[in-house]
């Protein structure tokens, strides 16, 4: 930190700033005590415990698995992923607005499980039927509520 403004600063007040600069404790979000444990920490222990343990089961159950059951293990996936995304950047949607993205996006994945592309572009197309009739009666709503 430095006194002196801008015209009147130097390459020694620059030094003297960066120098300062240097020496305060970043701590990115955490407060002083949990920087200073770092690896100590036991919840970082328990996280990559947890990621040796998890990843190689992971890898043999992607090789490995019967593809139902694969279907079954992305469909839990996407489901709790797309959970967690709506809590958290999309909290003030309507509930009935979640589970239709929710159940658009369940739909996608089963339909790239069929092995013929008349299925998948069978989904495909029921999933923009569905999107344009939505959009369509979002619009009929909006339309109305301005009108009448």
């Amino acid at each position: 930190m430095t006194s002196v403004l801008w015209p009147d600063f130097s390459k020694e007040d620059l030094i003297q700033a960066l120098l300062s600069y240097r020496e305060r404790e970043r701590r990115f979000g955490l407060t002083s005590e949990q920087l200073k444990m770092g690896d100590r920490d036991p919840m970082h222990l328990k996280r990559w415990i947890s990621g040796l343990i998890l990843a190689p089961c992971l890898i043999l159950f992607i090789l490995f698995a019967p593809p139902l059951l694969f279907l079954m293990f992305i469909l839990g996936v996407t489901l709790l992923g797309l959970k967690e995304y709506y809590a958290l950047a999309l909290p003030e949607l309507l509930p009935h607005k979640k589970m239709l993205g929710i159940s658009l996006s369940l739909l996608l994945p089963i339909f790239l499980y069929w092995k013929d592309s008349s299925g998948f572009a069978a989904g495909v197309t029921l999933i923009l039927i569905l999107l344009f009739v939505l959009a369509l009666s979002e619009q009929r709503d909006f339309l109305a509520r301005w009108t009448g």
